[in-house]
């Protein structure tokens, strides 16, 4: 499923508390991207699908042919979010 148009900055925000409070699984730990809050940094595709819960009331269910990190790094950008690069 592509990256949903209801995702706003404050489901971004609540991603990023749910990662601070419950963790980011080895898999999905990122490579390339993060997205910059403070001085944390989180990865920007499993931050979309949590985003996604806060969102539309579902993970998303991240699939390569859905959306990919240039994808998410693009939409949290427009969302006015720094994303690193490394």
């Amino acid at each position: 499923m592509p990256i949903s148009g209801n995702i706003k900055r404050c489901h971004v925000l609540q991603a990023a508390i749910h990662i601070d409070n419950f963790g980011c699984p080895v898999k999905k730990q990122g490579k390339k991207y993060f997205l910059k809050i403070g001085k944390l940094e989180y990865p920007i595709i499993y931050v979309i699908c949590i985003a996604s819960f806060y969102s539309d009331g579902f993970f998303l269910l991240h699939d390569a042919n859905d959306f990919n990190s240039i994808q998410a790094k693009n939409y949290l950008e427009d969302l006015d979010f720094e994303i690193l690069e490394k």
